[in-house]
């Protein structure tokens, strides 16, 4: 396997990515029902930056993707930022906080992060914003 191939192996299709953000925010099976049950509409996308800055490039290079009228009127968003090792809390956290920043204070956003060696110094960030009334 190449490297190519392991870092893209690591990476997190939305499904897994909402999986692993219930998982790690610590949901009771109850309130992932709740939550889902709101869900309504959603919308996804993804992206990878290394370098300067690269957890926040990622998350709003993903969210660029998105169509910003839907983001707004999103209720609910799942982050899930995949990282190597060095990726800090503060560094997922101010991913996160561009994110509520382009969604507005109303969106309820979940993330998670998840450290893997196989992404070799990149950031990758998953975004599925729901509940798009």
């Amino acid at each position: 396997m190449t490297s190519a191939d392991a870092k893209r192996s690591a990476r997190l299709d939305p499904s897994v990515a909402l999986a692993s953000t219930i998982r790690r925010d610590g949901l009771t099976e109850a309130e992932a029902e709740e939550f889902m049950a709101r869900a309504g509409t959603a919308i996804a996308a993804s992206s990878e930056v290394d370098g300067d800055d690269r957890a926040v490039r990622a998350a709003v290079a993903a969210i660029s993707q998105l169509p910003a009228a839907q983001l707004k009127r999103a209720g609910g968003i799942l982050v899930d930022v995949l990282g190597p090792g060095d990726l800090t809390l503060p560094e997922a956290h101010a991913a996160a906080e561009a994110i509520q920043q382009a969604a507005g204070a109303d969106a309820e956003v979940l993330y998670s992060e998840i450290r893997d060696e196989r992404m070799e110094g990149a950031v990758w960030v998953t975004v599925i914003a729901c509940s798009i009334e």
